[in-house]
């Protein structure tokens, strides 16, 4: 009798709380993470002499407010940018003259972003894409006309299980800046990707696109992938993730850079390009590659150039 008693007063108890609406209990809540204070995504002033990086304080995660931060090379005159105190401005990139940033801007916690420009020297900043959608790593074209970004499509705040926390869905896009107009340049629905940049050749562009879920499956159906999956595609493509894309014509080449043998590219990857020179030169990392008789082993990376043919 004392158990049954037991369980009737748990079951009151539980029903009141449910009554109650709303989030419940702080008993049953899951706890708070804090995170540390990082800095992330520095990038140089076009001058070289000064840095700018997202500086995000010390405090619970995901409501935590981040700024844009500059500073000299030995870390004085440190300066932050105004925002509006519930804002988050990240992931600035310059323009081609250096005059603006473009960054992302979420105002509302969550995985919701815009995309500003901000004129550097009065810090007069607008909003150039304000869809309720999630947008990531803006970047200018060369002629300072377009953007370029990625966009997620699957996030926790739009996916049925939030037992898992992954972005995946992503795809680039571009932005042309006289019109508004946005323009989807993929489809591929990546599991995850790097921030795509205009290579200087026209409208191309190159970014790291890992594992297309548009050749596996239905992307409007999205589920994660089998071991036969990932099988399928590291033998067609290795672990190079670097892909070069023409806007116009969408030719997708996966580029193998430094040693295409199958021995070095079935246990190598290449990832993070970033292009120079007018995009004659593509800088990226990579596990694989000789520096005379030095061979990069499985477990280190080295930053490499590669001049495009």
């Amino acid at each position: 009798m004392r158990v049954e008693r037991n369980l009737v007063a748990v079951l009151i108890l539980l029903i009141t709380l449910a009554a109650c609406g709303g989030e419940g209990s702080a008993l049953f809540k899951p706890p708070v993470r804090l995170e540390k204070a990082k800095i992330s995504n520095s990038v140089l002033f076009p001058s070289n002499e000064r840095v700018m990086a997202t500086y995000c304080p010390k405090g619970p995660a995901r409501s935590r407010k981040c700024h844009l931060a500059a500073w000299d090379l030995d870390g004085g005159n440190v300066k932050l940018y105004r925002k509006p105190a519930h804002h988050s401005w990240l992931e600035a990139m310059f323009s081609p003259d250096g005059t603006e940033v473009v960054f992302e801007l979420n105002d509302t916690g969550r995985y919701s972003t815009k995309l500003a420009i901000m004129d550097l020297a009065t810090e007069k900043w607008r909003i150039v894409e304000g869809s309720d959608t999630y947008k990531i790593w803006p970047s200018f074209h060369p002629n300072g006309k377009k953007l370029i970004y990625a966009a997620v499509a699957h996030t926790p705040d739009n996916t049925e299980s939030r037992s898992r926390s992954n972005l995946y869905g992503v795809d680039i896009h571009s932005l042309n800046l006289a019109t508004g107009r946005t323009k989807a340049l993929t489809d591929y629905r990546f599991k995850s990707a790097s921030r795509p940049h205009y290579t200087g050749r026209g409208d191309e562009f190159v970014f790291e696109g890992k594992l297309p879920m548009n050749i596996f499956f239905n992307p409007n159906k999205p589920k994660y992938f089998t071991s036969d999956q990932i099988g399928r595609y590291t033998r067609k493509f290795g672990k190079n993730h670097i892909l070069i894309i023409n806007e116009i014509d969408k030719d997708w080449i996966p580029e193998f850079v430094i040693d295409d043998r199958k021995s070095m590219v079935s246990r190598g990857y290449s990832i993070g390009p970033i292009p120079g020179n007018k995009g004659n030169i593509l800088y990226f990392e990579s596990n694989v590659g000789i520096i005379g008789k030095l061979i990069n082993s499985q477990r280190s990376s080295g930053i490499w150039k590669r001049e495009k043919k």
